[in-house]
C-alpha cells in the first residue's frame, strides 16, 4: 500500500506523544506491506523523513507508483514549510507545491523535481500524473569536424536535420548531444 502521509501533528494518540509543531514536521511518501494472514503491517519504503531540508505539506498531496519505470511520483500539494522555514520566508508565497519523482530503491534517488510558487500568493495542487512525452526525442552525436549546431527543417512534411558550419567555441571540447523534436 503506497500512500502520501502529510504528517499532520506527527503523534500517536496511544503513547501520549506531544504533537510536533509545523516547523518541526515533515511529509512523506510511504509504502506498507500488509499481511492478512499474520494480521500485520510493516513499513517497506519511505521518502521524506530523512531529507536534509524536510518538506511539510499539511494538505492535498498524493503518491503514485509509476509502472513503466518503477519510480514513485509524489505531489507535495500544499507545502507550507521547507527545512523548518515557512514557505513565505523563502520567497515561495504563503503556500507552494512540489512534484517529486524518486526511484523506488531502499535509499530513494530524486530523479525529477518541479517547484511551482507565487511569491505574492498561493499555488497548490491536488495531484499530478506522469504522461508520455508529447514529442519523441532523437539523440544525435555530432561527427568530428562538422560543427556543434543542428538546424531542423521540413521537406515534404518530413523532418530534416542539417549541420551548421563549425563555430569556434572552447566550451565544446567533445561531441555534443542534441534533443531534436519533430
Amino acid at each position: 500500500l503506497l500512500l502520501f502521509d502529510n504528517g499532520n501533528y506527527r503523534a500517536c494518540p496511544f503513547d501520549g506523544t506531544t504533537p510536533l509543531a509545523d516547523d518541526e514536521n515533515y511529509s512523506r511518501g510511504v509504502e506498507f506491506e500488509i499481511s492478512e494472514a499474520n494480521m500485520s503491517v510493516r513499513q517497506v519504503w519511505e521518502y521524506g523523513e530523512t531529507l536534509a531540508e524536510p518538506i511539510y505539506a499539511d494538505f492535498i498531496s498524493d503518491a503514485d507508483s509509476l509502472p513503466t519505470t518503477g519510480n514513485v511520483l509524489m505531489t507535495f500539494g500544499g507545502t507550507s514549510y521547507v527545512g523548518g522555514i515557512p514557505s513565505a520566508d523563502l520567497g515561495l508565497g504563503e503556500l507552494h507545491m512540489r512534484i517529486v519523482e524518486t526511484t523506488h530503491d531502499r535509499i530513494p534517488l530524486k530523479v525529477f523535481e518541479l517547484v511551482a510558487y507565487d511569491p505574492e500568493g498561493t499555488i497548490t495542487a491536488y495531484r499530478s500524473e506522469r504522461i508520455p512525452d508529447l514529442y519523441p526525442q532523437l539523440y544525435v552525436e555530432a561527427p568530428n569536424g562538422v560543427g556543434n549546431s543542428l538546424q531542423g527543417s521540413r521537406v515534404d512534411g518530413q523532418p530534416r536535420l542539417h549541420w551548421l558550419p563549425p563555430v569556434v567555441d572552447s566550451s565544446h571540447d567533445a561531441a555534443d548531444y542534441y534533443h531534436v523534436y519533430s
